[in-house]
Parts: structure tokens; sequence; C-alpha cells
């Protein structure tokens, strides 16, 4: 029995549609950590991205605070569990 209820969990678990609403990431804030998982700067994602370093800086912020993690790498982390990524 409970086989089956950790098959069903991690079958959500890696279903991309439910995982990325739970995650409540914005497009923005999707972009900001795949950039930032790609190695690239605050600076040179918000080059990337068209947008000032400060708006680069909440972005993440408001990312790693939607995530509950202190760091961008831990963010970066968690984004790939939920599998907020495209």
């Amino acid at each position: 029995m409970l086989r089956a209820i950790a098959k069903v969990f991690w079958a959500v678990v890696q279903d991309k549609r439910l995982l990325r609403p739970i995650a409540g990431l914005s497009h923005r804030q999707v972009e900001a950590l795949t950039f930032s998982a790609r190695g690239f700067s605050v600076e040179e994602s918000a080059e990337q991205m068209k947008v000032s370093r400060r708006f680069m800086e909440r972005t993440l912020a408001g990312a790693r605070k939607k995530l509950g993690a202190r760091t961008t790498p831990a963010a970066i982390y968690r984004a790939m569990v939920y599998r907020a990524f495209p």
C-alpha cells in the first residue's frame, strides 16, 4: 500500500503542469532562475533579459522567497525538484 502511495506521489511530483502552479513562480522568476542555473551572473542575466540589475535582484529574491530557499542555488535546486523549469 505504501509503495502505491509513493508511486502516485512521485507521478504528481514529476508532472510539470501540476508543480509549476504549486511553486507559484512567475514567468520572469523562472527565466531569472534559468539564467542563474546556466551560470550567468546577475549583471549578465539582467542584460540578457533587458532589465536593470536591481530588477533582476528583486526577481531572484522573490523566487527564493516563494521557494523557501535562502540562496539562489538552493532556489534553483527546489525549482528543479518542482519541475518549474520549462
